[in-house]
Order: C-alpha cells, then structure tokens, then sequence
C-alpha cells in the first residue's frame, strides 16, 4: 500500500512539475496539452490494471451465468437428441416400407400376366394362436377384394382370401391344414405333379402329395403353382423340398416342403385379382 501511493504522489509531482515548466516556456493552450499528455502517461498503468480486473470480473459472471443455465441447455440438448433418435427411427421404418413396396412393384411388372392388376396391402392382423393359420389385410371389397384371390410376396405364395368386409381381408395360410394348392416340380426332368398341404402338427412346414408313386423328387427342388383348380396362377414359387418319403405299403410318396415366402414375418403382400 505504502509502495502505490508513494507513486502515486511521484506522478503527481512529475505533473505540477510539468505543467510549471510548460507555464514558462510555452503558450498557455500548449501548456494544456503537454500536461494532459503526462498525466495521460503518469495514470497508464492503473489504468490498465483497472481494465485487467474488469475484464476478469467480466469474465467471473459470463461463468456464473453460464453454470446457471448449464442444466436447462442440458435438457434441451437431451430433447433434441431425442427428437433426431426418433427421426431417425421413422426414416429407417419409411425406408423398410418403400423397399417392401418397391419390391411387389417389381413383382407385378415382371411376374405372370395376372399380377398386373396386383394389389399391395399391408397385414394388420395375426393372432399368436393362428400364427400359421390365417393374417388380416388392410383391403377389402372397396378396394376390389373377393374371395378365393391369390395373395402373394417377391419370396412366393402365401395363401388365398376367404373372408372379406369392405375394408379389409382374410388371407388363409398355406400352412393351414385346411389350405391346398395344386403344384409340380419344377426341375425339367422330374415335372412331378401333386398337392400341397398344410400340416397341423409341423406348423410352419407343408406337405406335398405326389399324384404318381413314380414321382421324382428330391431335397432342394423347387416347388411352383401348376395352375391346376384355376384359384392360383400357374408358376408361382410355393417352397424347397427338405425331404422325401414313402407311405408305409411303398406307394403313395410325400415330401416335406419349406414355404418360398417367410410366413413367420409377413408385413407387406400382394393380392392377386
């Protein structure tokens, strides 16, 4: 303390002194200005000082201030994040959706003549008790819907409607016991023909019978619709066989057949007037 005000007295003394020296050799205006620039020189470094602590003090409540709004721009930062998660959640979903439908547009541009007029609906219903039996379809009869139409995926048949209201359907399985569709092999060699069944005590798997004991089948060949009964378009992918086998006098052959479509995840199908 003693330190700062003894130069404070010396910038003092140094600016009378000057201002009496600049009395006797200079012009009175002049004596004013030369003053003023060394009192302006002799307070410099307080000045700065003060500034120095102003700044800092400054800088003390921007910190204050902003520790205070810290938690509110936090918040609002986890709403935004959020927001984007959700965002980005529905435009993998609007993606999935546009895919989906952009694959039965595919299906009806190069499949048989009849899917032409094929019809994308969306399933909207499944019990977990009919898992393998039936899905509900948001088309109906206003839409142009009737009974016994082929509903379809890229993968291969699903099944058939059987129950219509004016905005929605029921799509009967191929895994139902109650559904059948007439099929052959496709392999050029074996043409065998025959009916493909659902099984009640392998869900999920169909059963196809073999109109002739003759006929040639084997693991890995390829199942399609034989058009036979006119309620399915002929060529239509039905599944793959897993395996053959004989009845118990040798006669009647029978294989196993694993769906073409996923019937287990159906979100999207075509319906086939």
């Amino acid at each position: 303390m003693a330190g700062r005000s003894g130069r404070i007295w010396l910038a003092l003394a140094l600016v009378a002194l000057a201002l009496v020296l600049a009395a006797a050799t200079a012009k009175p205006r002049e004596a004013v200005l030369v003053a003023r620039g060394l009192l302006v020189a002799a307070s410099a470094p307080f000045t700065g000082a003060v500034r120095e602590a102003t700044d800092w003090l400054a800088g003390v409540v921007d910190t204050l201030v902003a520790l205070r709004d810290l938690p509110a721009r936090n918040r609002a930062l986890e709403s935004e994040l959020a927001a984007m998660r959700r965002l980005a959640i529905e435009a993998e979903e609007l993606r999935q959706e546009n895919e989906a439908l952009r694959a039965l547009l595919r299906l009806r541009e190069s499949g048989p003549p009849e899917f032409r007029a094929g019809l994308a609906a969306r399933v909207v219903g499944r019990s977990p008790d009919r898992w393998y039996d039936e899905v509900t379809v948001d088309r109906g009869a206003d839409d142009g819907v009737a009974r016994g139409m082929a509903v379809v995926t890229p993968e291969g048949l699903v099944g058939r409607v059987v129950q219509v209201t004016a905005r929605e359907a029921v799509v009967l399985l191929l895994t139902n016991p109650d559904s059948g569709v007439g099929a052959l092999v496709q392999r050029e060699t074996s043409r065998a023909e025959g009916v493909v069944l659902g099984q009640a005590a392998s869900r999920g798997l169909l059963t196809m019978q073999f109109f002739s004991p003759d006929a040639d089948a084997v693991p890995g060949d390829v199942v399609i619709t034989s058009g036979l009964g006119g309620t399915f378009p002929r060529g239509i992918a039905v599944g793959y066989v897993v395996s053959v086998a004989r009845g118990e006098e040798g006669l009647a052959l029978t294989a196993q057949i694993e769906p073409a479509a996923d019937l287990d995840r159906l979100e999207w199908v075509m319906i086939v007037p």
